[in-house]
């Protein structure tokens, strides 16, 4: 009588595929197989595949992406011997150091995975009004270009055979390769927060820059959500605030007076909370469960527990060194976000999740 095969265990399969991944047997985008067809494939079922997955996401060997396929870690895609290693230089706005978060996010963590990432990592953060040219990319063969001195030299760049990708550049230049945030799924990943049964109204909270093409896309995405809720575009308010804090706290007293806990609020930039929370406040109306702002950090998400809109850092790293690796051969990636929840017994949305 056959001895009956063994079924293979969690630890099995999870060794199964580290060495797949290790072998670099996957493509060269490092996208797994469904998890029926990599079942099918290793002879186990799809539930033991998936504990296996799932732990080696812990491992940081895989990482999930927007569509709920599964990746290998970048720090192996990029890692075969065919690769040539990178001296990368990040070219950003500041003085000497990253003034925007996300930035300074995406850079500590490609400090942090320069080794398996096979790159050398050195920053140059230079005002906005830096005249840049190719002698300072010298001595580099690629470079993520953060900011606008940088991302003008894309063209002369690609001449002197220097890898480059643009980091969030303007919504109208031409400026290619790049990776960019989706400001649409940002804003419409806002308005899914704030689409509960118990909230009848919506207060946004925008710049009083009506030509910014960037609150327009958020606008456009937190409205799609709104209305797909089955709520109605007239329950809408906007607040257009100045820079100038006495001028937002009047507009706000002056908007607000007749706030109530039916109210939900967006907030396009974490700068005007402090005044928001200020009216609010006072008229016993602040319930930070009520408010999405979209922003990576700031003092006063913490300081209010507000919940915000971020980045998924991982994923823009990813796209980067992809973005290097490949330079023409990829279309531009656009990043979608994620909600970030903030400690607070007040807090109603729940745990952090990748979307």
């Amino acid at each position: 009588m056959p001895t009956p095969k063994k079924r293979l265990g969690q630890k099995d399969v999870s060794q199964i595929i580290k060495e797949r991944i290790v072998q670099g047997d996957f493509s060269t985008a490092g996208l797994l197989p469904p998890l029926r067809t990599l079942a099918t494939a290793i002879g186990s079922s799809r539930h033991t595949i998936w504990n296996a997955v799932s732990q080696l996401c812990e491992e940081q060997y895989l990482i999930s992406n927007e569509t709920g396929r599964y990746k290998v870690h970048p720090r192996f895609i990029f890692g075969n011997e065919g690769d040539a290693p990178l001296n990368l230089l990040f070219a950003s706005q500041g003085k000497g150091y990253l003034e925007d978060p996300l930035e300074a996010k995406i850079f500590q963590y490609l400090c942090e995975h320069q080794e398996g990432l096979k790159i050398t990592n050195s920053l140059s953060a230079q005002p906005a009004e830096y005249t840049s040219s190719v002698k300072d990319f010298s001595g580099y063969n690629a470079t993520i270009l953060a900011a606008p001195w940088a991302q003008k030299i894309q063209p002369q760049l690609k001449t002197q055979q220097i890898a480059n990708v643009a980091l969030n550049p303007a919504l109208d230049t031409p400026y290619s390769p790049f990776v960019r945030i989706d400001y649409f799924h940002y804003g419409e990943l806002a308005g899914q927060q704030v689409c509960g049964d118990h909230f009848t109204k919506l207060v946004v909270v925008r710049s009083s820059d009506e030509n910014s093409s960037i609150e327009q896309l958020y606008y456009l995405g937190l409205l799609k959500a709104w209305l797909r809720a089955g709520k109605l575009e007239r329950d809408i308010k906007t607040i257009a605030v100045e820079k100038d804090l006495f001028q937002r706290l009047a507009s706000f007293k002056n908007e607000l007076q007749d706030s109530d806990d039916k109210n939900a609020f967006i907030v396009f930039s974490p700068d005007y909370l402090p005044e928001l929370h200020n009216v609010l406040a006072k008229q016993e109306q602040w319930f930070p469960q009520a408010v999405v702002a979209i922003a990576d950090e700031h003092p006063s998400l913490d300081e209010l527990s507000v919940s915000s809109i971020g980045s998924d850092i991982k994923a823009f790293c990813t796209a980067l060194i992809q973005q290097l690796r490949s330079q023409d051969d990829l279309a531009p990636s656009i990043i979608p976000g994620k909600v970030i929840t903030r400690n607070s017994p007040q807090n109603l949305l729940g745990s952090d999740l990748n979307v």
